[in-house]
């Protein structure tokens, strides 16, 4: 049995099948039956017979073809009734003739830390029926947690470990190689342009400068080491509607060169292919927003993030940084918070990876006990609250109970001018320090208690004015 470990988007698939179909390719004499969970049954007690079942349709598709005459030839006789039967008879004569066969079992962490354990036993079972190589594809947070208290406490495993790949050198690569798959093919599409605006972000890419460093770092924090998501919102950057592309090409005609801003890059990924944010289709979420059927803060999900971080250095029960959900809840509740409210932060916070729960399943809270803060947590709280461009959009997608702040937004809603857009930001950060000094003065023990003593729209309006400044200058 063997464990491939790496983080969700680490490339393990790409991985495992490199590793069958390119380095082994040439090896006659192996066969793999490779069992994708993406798709398995939610029931784990169907599990062995799901295995089972494409395990069996790998063998007519793939192998039976090329084993016929063989098996004819010893006079093997296949009853087909009885599918895991003649798998480990199958099985057993290619080992008789030479043959090795492994059991690849993938995208078990598209399930939650329970399901997980119980594949990993139904594969542990299978490779001891079959007498055959397992492996199976985990998350090292599910090997971790699960070996210091789960089922992989009993088992000594053979681990392999792949770690995610640098982003940068990752989609460098891929331009550099579409960049040259354009040029050499013949179309009568205009590919100059195309050629020359994918040069231009590679080279906005590949610069030293604070403007690179910035949007590597964003991709980086916000996808969390998972290269699928962060390779999706890059896509979302490149065909965005909001990515002023004719605006991109005339400058560098001007000056022979271009460098990708930091805030035209988070606004084309915040926003994708409309004008307008919205939380329920963008990669990023509004921490601002709430439920007002169940509160009237707009600031929970930063009490809950700013309490995670203060707490991500001290140790648990199950590792560093991870706190229990129902402390969590007795400390809101200490601060008149109910327990829905900070069930509902939390799930939201999950929904877009800012936090993690022990199970690793971002909605499943019932069967969660701790949670932890991840890098994007990190990122939001301490970064991207502060920029004007994802004030600037969030703000529409916000519960706001000011009638005269609604009116006065409502009239730059079409504003493109940074002047405009400046002044509708600076209503909704003016709100937002008015509602948090309400709330402090209506709760006083807000200041003695640990998850809502610290304030955050005044830090906000403090980075909004030394923004203004600099566009000023």
């Amino acid at each position: 049995m063997i464990v491939l470990l790496g983080g969700i988007g680490s490339g393990k698939s790409t991985f495992l099948h490199r590793f069958f179909k390119v380095v082994v390719a040439d090896h006659q004499n192996h066969l793999w039956f490779y069992i994708d969970f993406r798709n398995a049954p939610l029931d784990d007690s169907e599990i062995e017979t799901f295995v089972i079942n494409k395990m069996f349709d790998i063998w007519e598709n793939k192998y039976k073809d090329n084993f016929s005459q063989i098996l004819s030839s010893i006079s093997f006789y296949a009853d087909y009734s009885d599918k895991k039967t003649f798998l480990q008879k199958f099985i057993a004569l290619q080992s008789y003739l030479r043959f090795s066969t492994t059991l690849v079992i993938d995208n078990v962490d598209q399930h939650e830390l329970h399901f997980q354990e119980k594949i990993f036993l139904t594969a542990h079972h299978l490779k001891d029926v079959f007498n055959t190589l397992a492996i199976i594809a985990l998350r090292e947070e599910t090997f971790v947690s699960s070996t210091r208290t789960g089922v992989f406490d009993a088992f000594y495993i053979q681990k392999f470990h792949i770690s995610s790949p640098n982003f940068l050198r990752m989609v460098l690569k891929r331009l550099q190689f579409t960049i040259k798959l354009v040029k050499s093919e013949n179309s009568e599409i205009p590919k100059e342009n195309i050629i020359q605006y994918l040069e231009i972000i590679e080279s906005s890419l590949r610069r030293k400068n604070k403007q690179s460093q910035k949007l590597v770092e964003f991709i980086d924090r916000i996808s969390v080491g998972n290269m699928r998501e962060a390779l999706r919102m890059f896509n979302n950057f490149i065909i965005s509607g909001n990515t002023n592309i004719k605006d991109i090409f005339s400058k560098h005609a001007q000056s022979g060169e271009y460098q990708i801003s930091y805030h035209q890059f988070i606004k084309s990924i915040i926003l994708g292919e409309y004008r307008y944010y919205s939380q329920e289709r963008s990669h990023l979420m509004n921490v601002f927003d709430f439920d007002p059927s169940i509160t009237d803060s707009c600031f929970n999900l930063l009490k809950i993030l700013n309490y995670l971080q203060y707490r991500s250095n001290k140790r648990s029960s199950i590792g560093r940084g991870y706190v229990l959900i129902d402390e969590l809840i007795n400390i809101f509740e200490g601060v008149s918070t109910k327990r829905n409210v900070v069930i509902d932060s939390l799930l939201r916070l999950s929904n877009f990876n800012l936090v993690e729960y022990d199970n690793q399943s971002r909605t499943d809270i019932k069967k969660a006990s701790y949670v932890k803060i991840t890098a994007a947590g990190n990122y939001y709280l301490n970064s991207l609250i502060f920029e004007f461009t994802y004030i600037d959009v969030v703000s529409f997608d916000t519960p706001i109970s000011d009638e005269k702040v609604v009116k006065e937004m409502k009239k730059m809603l079409n504003a493109h001018t940074i002047e405009t857009r400046i002044e509708r930001a600076g209503y909704f950060i003016s709100y937002l320090v008015e509602m948090e000094t309400k709330e402090h003065a209506n709760h006083p023990e807000y200041l003695h208690n640990e998850l809502t003593n610290k304030m955050f729209a005044n830090d906000i309006q403090k980075y909004f004015n030394e923004f203004q400044k600099r566009i000023k200058k």
